[in-house]
């Protein structure tokens, strides 16, 4: 296949990394290939590796992308086409810096509010309102309670409909039918 930087949609979803074509994933499977791939890139991405999906690829760069880390959470904000990551952890630190990657490159961004940095937390793309959920999380010393949503330029502290116990490690998906985000799992206390 021909070299592009592009990511494109045809009957399935095919990914190009500016150097071999990936994988084609059928649409059904979109997201989930999505949340893998990026966790696998930033990975990559974020320690300079020059590897993708095990071929090479010499354009990939650490430059100007988020640090290494684990634990983190990402969702795929629909509306403007950028996946949104927050926190994780790096090994020493617990991370509180707000990302989104356009398919192309990373941005930091620099909201004038945000959340406490936290690793293990969840996210999910509330496509019926326009913003990014999180919540939960571990802060290094205790579990994370509290909802926020990021609406692209800032995070907001909400107060859910239901309260729940603070927890990490669970999972969050929008449940566009019923138009609320759902939560599973999860540790916690």
């Amino acid at each position: 296949m021909a070299r592009s930087n592009d990511i494109s949609r045809t009957s399935g979803f095919l990914l190009k990394l500016g150097c071999q074509s990936v994988t084609t994933v059928a649409p059904s499977n979109h997201h989930r290939f999505l949340r893998r791939w990026l966790a696998l890139a930033l990975l990559i991405e974020g320690s300079g590796a020059a590897v993708a999906m095990g071929q090479p690829c010499a354009n990939w760069s650490s430059a100007g992308s988020p640090p290494p880390r684990q634990a983190h959470a990402m969702a795929y904000d629909s509306a403007r086409g950028v996946v949104v990551l927050f926190g994780g952890l790096d090994g020493a630190e617990v991370k509180g810096d707000t990302w989104e990657w356009d398919g192309f490159h990373w941005t930091q961004k620099t909201p004038f509010n945000s959340p406490p940095p936290r690793y293990g937390h969840a996210m999910a793309y509330d496509s019926g309102r326009g913003v990014t959920v999180l919540t939960g999380g571990n802060t290094g010393s205790s579990f994370a309670f509290g909802t926020w949503e990021w609406n692209g330029t800032n995070w907001t502290s909400r107060i859910p409909s239901s309260i729940f116990s603070a927890r990490a490690r669970h999972a969050m998906a929008y449940d566009s039918v019923r138009h609320v985000t759902v939560m599973f799992g999860g540790i916690g206390f």
